[in-house]
């Protein structure tokens, strides 16, 4: 039987370490050109999967471990981007070039270019659930967020609905301040106008971005993707690529943050897995019943069947008995009253016609059955 080393990571928890991590965006080579995996990865998880490769130890455990044993990466969130790092590092060891690695990694985000996205999909598998923010929290959705908010009619709309809220705090203000002092109520100020230098920076936004974040923009979520969403009130689980719509913008929604703890992973794989099972158990009590109704309705033909195989025995016993020529018959002596139960055992062509049939009748039922 194989034998498996687990190696599981966690995702943020340490504020004061973790986040630095989750916050080093800048993209850093994996690998060079000869490397059996590279290309540009996100540069705070790279490091610390180069990290525990190299300075906890864990490159030397996976050394020692005997060669028919399984390595096997497991992560969510911060730890699902850095297993499928630590994936390709442990790959590209000639050490473990022929042995079997596989990683998975929940609610996995934006960490790989689209090369070593694509060329990790035989090790690598990706579960995003729903709505979850991170795997769509790349730089090339928060730039596509932004030029949304900033178009002319997202802006009007915008300073408008800021226009009708300070004009009516101002009015609340004013009415309280009316109340408890009429000489105060000439100091209220009118509602302030919205920044007008919002459009102005959006004029310069048409710079060229710099190679670092044109680098950035284009780390997608890595492997093969197993996208759990939700169709006609229940969960299905659908396999896309890193360029599927859904991923490819930034949604604002009640659930993106809650989709994303683990909890709400396991439920979901848990519920996915129990009604397979059940489907599995409806399909295989179907076929018992598919099989008992065909056994029913087999019987009258089985129950005719052995009364056409009985009717053809007696016709056989009747047959051998008449086959004596009449003049014989007319000279046979009496058989002794002792023997005479034996005269009137069945022949053996009759004793063997019966089974003969019914076994055939029973094969031409099933095959209809079958039909």
């Amino acid at each position: 039987k194989a034998q498996e080393c687990v190696v599981n990571v966690r995702g943020t928890q340490d504020r004061e370490h973790d986040v630095l991590i989750d916050m080093n965006m800048g993209t850093e080579a994996l690998g060079d050109g000869s490397a059996r995996f590279h290309g540009q990865v996100h540069r705070g998880m790279f490091r610390g999967a180069q990290y525990m490769y190299s300075e906890l130890g864990l490159g030397q455990i996976l050394h020692g471990l005997p060669h028919a044993y399984k390595i096997r990466l497991v992560g969510h969130s911060l730890g699902a981007g850095t297993v499928a790092i630590l994936a390709a590092i442990i790959l590209n060891d000639p050490a473990h070039a022929a042995r079997d690695v596989q990683a998975v990694g929940f609610g996995i985000p934006a960490c790989c270019d689209e090369t070593l996205a694509r060329d990790l999909k035989a090790h690598l598998t990706g579960v995003i659930h729903r709505d979850d923010v991170v795997p769509r929290l790349s730089m090339h959705n928060v730039d596509a967020l932004k030029n949304e908010i900033k178009r002319p009619e997202v802006q009007a709309w915008a300073d408008h609905q800021f226009q009708e809220d300070m004009r009516a705090v101002g009015n609340y203000l004013k009415h309280h301040l009316t109340l408890s002092s009429p000489s105060s109520a000439k100091s209220v100020p009118g509602p302030p106008t919205p920044h007008s230098h919002a459009h102005a920076h959006e004029a310069s936004s048409g710079q060229p971005a710099s190679p670092q974040r044109k680098a950035l923009r284009q780390l997608v979520p890595p492997g093969r993707l197993v996208y759990l969403r939700e169709e006609q009130g229940r969960y299905v689980a659908e396999v896309i690529e890193s360029t599927h719509p859904d991923l490819r913008q930034l949604g604002v929604s009640a659930n993106s943050i809650a989709d994303h703890r683990m909890p709400a992973y396991v439920r979901v794989l848990r519920g996915l897995n129990l009604r397979m099972q059940l489907h599995a158990f409806s399909r295989a009590s179907t076929s018992t019943e598919a099989a008992a109704a065909a056994a029913a309705a087999a019987a009258p033909a089985a129950h005719h069947a052995r009364r056409a195989a009985a009717a053809a025995g007696r016709r056989c016993r009747r047959s051998s008995s008449s086959s004596v020529a009449p003049d014989r018959l007319r000279h046979a002596p009496t058989p002794h009253p002792a023997r005479l139960h034996h005269a009137r055992r069945p022949s053996s062509q009759g004793s063997h016609c019966a089974p003969a049939c019914w076994e055939q009748v029973v094969s031409l039922v099933s095959a209809t059955s079958c039909a």
